[in-house]
């Protein structure tokens, strides 16, 4: 796993309404590991509240779309994404 995928964990499970949202089933592992993907201190509340609207399709698919539009992520990492669904 990357450094910063574990940062993201991290970051994830000091927040309460994250951890919450797992230990209650609300929030699956499959959702869980998506928003690592993408998630930073700015954006986490938005993609947790997404995450619970959503299924995990969903969430993949918009996940993808993000890491797509980003001109920071390599082309492997791209290629990664969209091979990635549940």
């Amino acid at each position: 796993m990357k450094p910063i995928l574990l940062a993201a964990a991290a970051m994830l499970l000091s927040s309460t309404a994250f951890a919450d949202a797992m230990s209650t089933g609300a929030l699956t592992y499959s959702k869980a590991r998506a928003i690592t993907r993408i998630v930073d201190e700015h954006n986490a509340s938005d993609l947790l509240d997404l995450a619970l609207a959503s299924t995990s399709n969903q969430l993949e698919r918009f996940v993808s779309a993000v890491r797509r539009a980003d001109p920071d992520l390599s082309g492997e990492e791209r290629h990664a994404d969209d091979e990635r669904s549940v």
